[in-house]
Formats: structure tokens, sequence, C-alpha cells
């Protein structure tokens, strides 16, 4: 045996969970979860590791760059022996996204012909290799939702809607919805015989700048300036061969933000004066039904940003974002948008598409900072301390436990041989709020011994007795 001491570290970006804190994050996967189902989606699930070939398609440079990858085991055997493995000899990837595995899944299955909408929703682990921050972690947590189906501004506005509510009810005050429309930068970039590969390319800058400019009205960004983001944004598009006039307008967009009607629309149709075709796609976008609809809904707390971009390749139309200014630079909880056309680009028909994904951490660490996910570190694991006075009596204990379990009660019974002081001594450190104490009087009677361990009253009752009053002390004290 080695005497090598062993690095018992975990890997950098990721964490161990006590119980208090996994607590919270169960508490908010329930509220989030119920919250889905109450809204009509239906709960799948894809692997946690799929075939690395799948990101290739419409993920987006960044995503394959920050992805775990690794080789079945058996392939290094194999091809000591000169025998190449089939599947084994390809590249597998932990998920970096959840998007890509449940397209796939939607083709290759019989998902493809279940009326539509369609409308799922899924939760798991993902795995990204980045720099690690508050809030930022390199095996993370996500809450998708997809409506497969159904175009237009109806379905954009619903999954708004229901994100928005979703936060809401979690409690996260200081949230703020932002939303724009690609196909109006689309069609400007297209209007200019711009290619899809450097369209992609400019939508990412868009996102860079529209992200910093965001973190610095935050005060997340003491290091540099509006106009310094302007020119950085500028230079950056010039390098990749766009012309000044189009710089200029592109320039522009980072400006074009408050309620649409009111505010982008008049100023967009100037911007976009000399671009007819890209005027016409900010005349019919669905921002305004989605705004009129969103309104009709009371989402207050939004606003539309032309500047708006998303990250990956693959959205289409209708874009958002929500933010929690509370999280500082890490402030986006949830995101999303309509991608049309990404079923046809994994071999599927034609199927339009919206969706979005929230950052279960960050909505759990949201809600902390809001101050509606209050700390349980002192929350009891049990509602009942059973203890049985005597080792024959501990086969009864066994009996009783399992019916206070039937009954909706939790119930820890006591392992130890320790004497009934220490043990309810320890039962009240652990925050139990009573014990059940079953004695062999007690128990010839057909009664078990309750004690209040917060209060210190003690009284002899029956089992059936002692249930309701668990039951009812305990209503009591959750409302």
């Amino acid at each position: 045996m080695s005497d090598k001491k062993l690095d018992l570290s975990r890997p950098t970006g990721t964490r161990d969970f006590l119980p208090a804190e996994l607590r919270k994050h169960r508490t908010v996967e329930r509220i989030v979860r119920d919250s889905l189902e109450a809204f009509g989606f239906e709960e799948i699930m894809t692997p946690t590791f799929e075939f690395f070939d799948l990101f290739l398609v419409k993920s987006g440079e960044k995503f394959r760059e920050e992805t775990f990858t690794f080789k079945a085991p058996r392939v290094q055997l194999d091809e000591r022996d000169g025998e190449a493995n089939g599947e084994d000899a390809r590249t597998f990837v932990l998920r970096p996204e959840f998007t890509a595995p449940v397209c796939r899944f939607y083709v290759q299955s019989d998902m493809n012909t279940f009326p539509k909408p369609l409308k799922i929703f899924y939760v798991g682990p993902v795995f990204r290799y980045e720099k690690p921050a508050p809030g930022r972690f390199r095996e993370f947590f996500q809450f998708g939702v997809e409506v497969f189906g159904i175009p237009g501004a109806i379905a954009d506005a619903e999954i708004m809607y229901v994100a928005t509510s979703i936060i809401k009810r979690l409690g996260i005050k200081d949230h703020v919805l932002r939303m724009n429309d690609l196909n109006i930068l689309r069609e400007l970039l297209q209007e200019e015989c711009i290619d899809e590969g450097t369209q992609d390319k400019v939508i990412g800058l868009m996102d860079k700048a529209n992200g910093d400019t965001i973190k610095h009205k935050l005060g997340l960004l003491d290091d540099t300036t509006p106009g310094a983001i302007e020119a950085a944004f500028a230079d950056a598009l010039a390098g990749i061969g766009l012309e000044l006039t189009l710089v200029s307008a592109l320039k522009e967009f980072l400006h074009l933000n408050g309620s649409f009607k009111d505010d982008v629309l008049p100023h967009a149709r100037q911007v976009l004066a000399s671009y007819p075709k890209a005027l016409q796609a900010l005349e019919s976008s669905n921002l305004l039904r989605a705004e009129q609809l969103l309104d009709a809904g009371g989402i207050e707390s939004r606003v539309v940003d032309l500047s708006l971009a998303r990250g990956l390749d693959y959205y289409t139309g209708l874009v958002f974002e929500i933010d929690s200014p509370s999280l500082g630079k890490q402030k986006q909880i949830c995101g999303g948008g309509r991608y049309d056309r990404l079923i046809r680009d994994f071999g599927g028909d034609d199927t339009p598409a919206t969706g979005f994904a929230f950052g279960l951490d960050r909505l759990v660490l949201a809600a902390e900072r809001n101050g509606a996910l209050a700390p349980d570190a002192d929350a009891a694991r049990a509602d009942v301390f059973l203890f049985a006075f005597k080792p024959d009596l501990v086969p009864e204990a066994f009996k009783l436990q399992a019916k206070l379990v039937e009954s909706g009660i939790k119930v820890e019974i006591s392992l130890t041989d320790w004497s009934v002081k220490r043990a309810l001594q320890c039962a009240s450190k652990l925050a139990f709020p009573f014990a059940i104490l079953l004695g062999e009087k007690e128990w010839k009677e057909g009664k078990v011994a309750l004690k209040n361990l917060k209060s210190e009253l003690q009284e002899v009752v029956t089992l059936d007795r002692a249930i309701e009053i668990v039951k009812e002390t305990l209503s009591s004290t959750t409302k």
C-alpha cells in the first residue's frame, strides 16, 4: 500500500451540499416544478452525457470550447490490439446545455408525433469549463422549458410570462425581464449581404457589449465607461470587416431600449430608415404583441432592448433574459427565446419552438438575497423523536414508527442505549418539536407519553390523540 497521502480536495467549480444547503435547493426546485406543472408542462429526462458531435450542430463555438469531453475506457484497451470499437471510439461529452439533447430526443422519439403544443420541462446538472465565480460553477443545475409546434407572439409571451411568474412566486422582487427580436438584427445584416457565420460573430459581440452596458449601469464595472464599451464594440465590428455605415447603425442598437411602442419603435425607425427589410422586420415584430400580452398578465418589470443578443447560434426570433441585480455580475437567472430552425437542423421536420432555462443555483441565491428563502440551519430533520424505555419495547416502537410515518409524520427512532434524559437533551438540541416516550405501563394501557420539547409539556394520551396533537401543532406553526 502506498504511503502517499490521498488528496481529498474537490475539483474546482464543484460543491458539496450540507443538509441545510440542500434543503434550500429542494425548496426552490419544488416551487419551480409545481409551478410548471400548474402551467401544463410535463417532465422528461435525457442522459447526463451525449456524443460530442451533437453539440457541433448549433450550440456555438464558445460552448464547444467549454465542454468536458472523454473517451470510453474500453477504447484504450482495444486500441492496443488494433481494434477500434465503433461507438466507444467516438468522443463523449458531459452535457453543457439541454436544448441540443432535447431536440435530439424530440427527433428520434415519438415526441414529434404528439399533439401540439408540446409543453415539456426537465431538470438536472450541466457542465462547463468556465472560470468559477460567485453564482457560477463548472457543475451547476438547470431547469429547462420548451414549447414545440406553436409559432407567434402568444407562445413567446406565454413562456416569458411563465418564467417571470415563477420568479415572482419565489419572492425575487428585484427581477427585470429584457426582451428583443433577433429578426430585426438578422434582417439588417442580411440586407448588407453579411454571411451567417459573420452574423453569429456580430451577435456575439452585441451580446458582450449589451452585458457590459447593463453591468456598468448597475455599478459593476468601475474600470470602464459607456463610451469605452461602445468604442470597443465598434472596433470589434470593424475588425471583422463591417462597413462604417453599418457599424454606426449597430452602435445605435445599444441605446434602443425601453417600451417598444413608446421608446424603441420611434427611434429604431430613424436608425433603420435606410434599410427597408430591417425596417419591415421592426414593424412586423412580435415584440409589440408580446408587450401587450405581458401587460395584460401584470408583468411590469420589463424592458425591450434591441441590443440584447443571446450568445447561442440557434435563436431565430424573440429572445429574453431575466436578471436579478442583487447577484452582481452573475445577475442572469433565466434566459431563452425562439429557435424555429433547430429541429430541422437536427434532421426533423420544420417545427417552431421556443423555451428558456433557469439557473437553479442562481435562483436559490437570488431568493436568499431578496430575503425570500429564510435560512433553516436549525430545522429539525424529523417531527417526532421516538424513545422506548426498555429493549423489549423496541419492536413495539418500530410498529409505532410505521404508523406515524403512514400518518404523514416524520419520525426518528432512538438508536442508542442512552438514558431518557440524555436522549431528550439530544432531541431538543436537534430541534425536534415532539418526543413520544414508550413505557411499559403506558403501553399496556394503549397509551404513550407525548412531550412537547419546546414547551416541556408532557401528557399521557392514546397514539391516535398524539398524532392529532402533533399534526395540529405543526399545522399551526407553518401557517
